[in-house]
């Protein structure tokens, strides 16, 4: 007999090796893990797949479309210009030439390239090309206050997310030291050192904590959806915010030049129906135009076709239309005034909102340094009413009283510490630094000017 190629011992041996991996791969499969975001990345993403940009980007490219037709309004025309006529009597086709009469006939076509240009139009269409720009600039400021807007909403919504997220957390360790607690009541109890009802208060406290934990929860689900849409993400695409990093608490603004984009479309506009006054006056005015054309002319028989040239000058002055551009002025005047009393409504309101987003900025600022100094006292008498209770000098009234002004003094402390980012951000995007350099928020900062 030949030897066989196979070692059978060395075959099992890998086969139950195989068999072993494959088992160890499917008892501990790989855990799917939660990307961690921070705010700046769901405000550069708020500002770039919001699903509103579409309709403020679709606005945009109108209003740069409508300024293109306005300045080539300015320009030469060059045309196509084609005819037959049927006359009751004989026209003339062309002209005599030198020993040959004129030619007629009661059917005539024609076919002529035709150039003509406004050489003058009094103002009104350099009027018209300059309030289309400046409606296009203010399509332009919208979209970049929207952006500045849901920028500021996304920041704000992660920082109450992340403050959601810590107070949590607090609750579930407090929910554990109740825990700890019940354990230590029921050594007591078995030793007749404590009663009954000091388990069930303990019990009826965690349960209290425990509603609040899934509340909390449920609070962060809700947030997480309203950032997802602002992003562009699936509704129910699940993240976790990462921790946040402390600023400086400056009480003032970095320096800088700020302007609201809002404010400046507002003052875009009212600078556009000053043009469009402009530009119904000029109708009061002359127009001149310069035309030339070349072109065939002949009869339908065939007979004659010759070539024809002309150029000329057009003067056209209308000076009495029934009072239509007199209204057409006076509505012009009207719409300008509007835009100027919108204007100053605007710039009246962004005061307001920056004087109330300071305002709530200092007080969050007030109150965290309170929250600071509560949250130590808390701590430290909760220690001391614990450590009396174990050595029997307490009672456990006391000592829940202690970790329910514990954990509200934490939770004040996470609530103030949230409340200064998030009026921060206010602060920025009510004197118009939001998604600039000069913004205090560091999740709103933007070097790039074009955002």
């Amino acid at each position: 007999m030949h030897p066989s190629p196979f070692n059978l011992p060395a075959l099992l041996r890998l086969g139950s090796l195989l068999l072993a991996l494959n088992t160890l791969a499917t008892a501990n499969p790989a855990k799917e893990t939660t990307p961690t975001l921070t705010a700046k990345e769901l405000v550069a993403a708020a500002v770039e797949r919001h699903p509103d940009l579409a309709s403020f980007t679709a606005r945009l490219d109108a209003a740069r479309a409508q300024a293109r037709e306005r300045s080539a309004d300015r320009l030469p025309r060059l045309s196509l210009e084609a005819g037959s006529q049927h006359f009751n009597d004989p026209m003339r086709i062309r002209p005599p030439l030198p020993n040959q009469s004129a030619k007629f006939d009661r059917d005539i076509w024609s076919g002529d390239l035709v150039l003509r240009w406004t050489a003058y139009s009094g103002g009104r269409l350099s009027a018209a090309e300059e309030a289309a720009r400046l409606l296009e600039e203010a399509s332009g400021a919208d979209l970049r206050f929207f952006q500045e807007r849901m920028a500021t909403r996304v920041a704000q919504l992660y920082f109450e997310y992340s403050a959601r997220k810590a107070i949590i957390r607090a609750s579930e360790k407090s929910l554990q030291s109740l825990r700890e607690q019940a354990k230590q009541i029921g050594q007591l109890l078995e030793q007749g050192k404590a009663a009954e009802v000091d388990r069930m208060r303990i019990e009826v406290r965690a349960a209290s904590v425990e509603q609040s934990v899934i509340q909390q929860r449920n609070d962060r689900k809700s947030l997480r959806a309203s950032i997802n849409f602002m992003i562009g993400r699936p509704l129910e695409e699940r993240w976790e915010s990462a921790e946040l990093v402390e600023e400086p608490m400056q009480s003032h603004a970095p320096e800088g030049k700020a302007v609201r984009s809002d404010l400046a479309a507002a003052r875009l506009r009212m600078e556009s129906a000053t043009a469009g006054v402009d530009q119904a006056r000029a109708a009061w005015r002359p127009q001149v135009q310069l035309f030339a054309s070349h072109g065939h002319q002949g009869d339908w028989s065939g007979r004659e076709d010759f070539d024809r040239s002309m150029a000329g000058l057009q003067l056209s002055w209308e000076f009495w239309d029934a009072g239509r551009r007199r209204a057409q002025v006076a509505a012009a005047r009207a719409n300008a005034e509007t835009r100027a009393a919108e204007l100053a409504s605007l710039s009246e309101n962004r005061r307001l909102d920056l004087m109330i987003a300071q305002d709530d900025f200092d007080s969050a600022r007030e109150r965290f340094d309170v929250a600071v100094l509560a949250t130590q006292t808390a701590e430290e008498s909760l220690r001391i009413e614990q450590n009396k209770y174990a050595q029997g000098k307490g009672t456990i009234i006391d000592v829940l009283d202690a970790e329910t002004t514990a954990l509200e003094a934490e939770s004040l402390f996470i609530r103030a510490e949230a409340d200064v980012k998030i009026s921060r951000a206010a602060v920025d995007f009510a004197r118009g630094a939001a998604l600039t350099p000069q913004a205090a928020c560091g999740s709103l900062r933007q070097n790039d000017s074009s955002l």
